[in-house]
């Protein structure tokens, strides 16, 4: 979700899995028979409140992801302008919903997710993290 003055909206993780601090973007796995697109806008939806329309979506990259032997992964990255309502999270105790500076990403974000704003400022619509190639 691209705000005004390049800013971003993120989540920031309080706690997560192995207990530590986080920035990432609202997302999720794709349900059966779901287009990814639907499923980016009904994430945003379920994680931060906001309604965006899968219309307003532009596909903005893809990163192929490994992170280990058997947990390679795609993720897609959408990009919106336009949506309803007011940020926030749907789940207080485990993360809240902020806007963050584009050209100053946390320094708790993670690293394919600062990656991959690299990328898409570059243009870039597809990339690697993890890999050993």
């Amino acid at each position: 979700l691209w705000g005004s003055d390049d800013k971003i909206l993120m989540l920031h993780f309080l706690e997560n899995k192995l207990g530590k601090e986080k920035y990432g973007f609202p997302g999720g796995h794709i349900e059966s028979g779901e287009p990814a697109v639907f499923t980016a806008a009904r994430e945003m939806f379920e994680e931060s409140g906001i309604i965006m329309q899968h219309e307003s979506l532009k596909l903005a990259h893809i990163l192929n992801i490994s992170k280990g032997l058997r947990d390679n992964r795609t993720y897609f990255y959408y990009i919106s302008e336009t949506w309803d309502g007011i940020p926030q999270s749907a789940d207080t105790k485990r993360y809240s919903a902020e806007w963050v500076d584009i050209l100053n990403l946390p320094e708790k974000a993670e690293p394919y997710t600062k990656q991959v704003m690299k990328c898409i400022s570059k243009g870039e619509a597809y990339s690697l993290f993890g890999y050993n190639i």
